[in-house]
């Protein structure tokens, strides 16, 4: 057998109702040469004594406390702690397939990146469950994979860390940007996909994403939200422009993609947690606009009639017309919610 080692890194804060379940997931896998590495971001719960108790019992697990930092803080201590062929990222709230190490090492062998598919569960009874699959399985050279790029980033197999293998070599001395709390996967994903010499996308499920334990940053007001999604749009753009494929069904989906993910931003400012003066929300929306438009994002044409009538609020600057439009929007998207 392939005894390469994996290193399995999961940061965790304030996780003590599922770090339990999510390190069983991992320790019981049915390949065992593994380390699992439990960085504690400074939790204010039963969290650090959980993990305690837990790499009492297992001296594959390692454990490491540090003050509160974040998401991408934490990761990069476990980066740095890690010792292993090959790198996975779990989420504390989230599972692994018990046989997922053992199909990691089996894909691993001729690639430096694996993109593989996941399951969203959305509730704990298994109700609302999907599965998030890529279009086909193949292994790419660099430049073969990014015409694939926009078709994996429409179906969320992009974005994030936990739904990959890295090899160590790949990794070398990539780190999360520290100063981004939100998107830093995707950014971290651009600069080792700039890296990689061959990726391999399986449709094998291996992960088990649990939504119904966290709460979405989109649902939310997040005042850095906006400038944040820019970043995302303009490194994505940049990244494909450099290896001249930001063009037909890349670009599209770019674009069509963070129209969305911009209008998000809009409804966001009619968030409880938003705060805002009727003046500064005027200012925000204009700049949101103004950047869309900027980056071309109010070009393409299959668009519902609420998108259609943002975008031409939007192309003509009535602020004050687009201010009323995503109130009802949120309106309409609150309803849904509690259907």
């Amino acid at each position: 057998m392939n005894q390469k080692l994996i290193s399995v890194i999961v940061p965790v804060y304030n996780a003590e109702q599922f770090i339990s379940e999510t390190i069983r997931s991992i320790i019981n896998q049915t390949y065992t040469h593994l380390e699992l590495i439990l960085v504690n971001d400074g939790s204010s719960d039963k969290s650090e004594s959980i993990i305690k108790e837990w790499s009492m019992k297992d001296d594959r697990i390692k454990s490491v406390n540090q003050h509160n930092q974040g998401p991408s803080v934490t990761r990069n201590t476990a980066l740095d702690h890690s010792t292993g062929d090959y790198v996975l990222f779990v989420d504390a709230d989230d599972e692994i397939k018990s046989n997922t190490l053992e199909q990691l090492i089996k894909r691993m062998f001729e690639t430096d990146l694996l993109i593989f598919g996941y399951e969203n569960h959305f509730d704990r009874e298994g109700e609302k469950n999907n599965l998030i699959l890529p279009h086909k399985e193949a292994q790419y050279s660099l430049e073969s994979f990014l015409p694939e790029f926009g078709r994996l980033f429409k179906d969320n197999l992009i974005h994030y860390v936990w739904n990959k293998c890295y090899t160590k070599e790949v990794i070398e001395d990539i780190r999360f940007d520290e100063g981004i709390k939100v998107g830093e996967d995707l950014l971290f994903n651009l600069e080792i996909m700039a890296k990689a010499r061959t990726v391999s996308v399986s449709k094998e499920v291996l992960y088990i994403h649990n939504w119904y334990n966290s709460e979405s940053i989109t649902t939310k007001y997040h005042e850095q939200l906006f400038d944040y999604r820019k970043l995302q749009f303009e490194k994505v753009r940049d990244f494909l422009m450099n290896y001249h494929v930001y063009s037909e069904a890349n670009r599209k989906i770019i674009e069509k993609q963070f129209f969305k993910k911009y209008l998000a931003c809009l409804v966001s400012l009619e968030s409880k947690e938003a705060d805002l003066t009727g003046k500064e929300k005027k200012r925000r929306i204009s700049q949101i606009a103004r950047v869309s438009k900027e980056h071309q994002l109010l070009t393409y044409t299959e668009r519902t009639y609420w998108e259609k009538l943002v975008v031409f609020l939007m192309k003509h600057q009535f602020v004050t017309l687009l201010m009323f439009t995503i109130k009802g929007l949120k309106i309409m998207q609150d309803k849904r919610r509690q259907h």
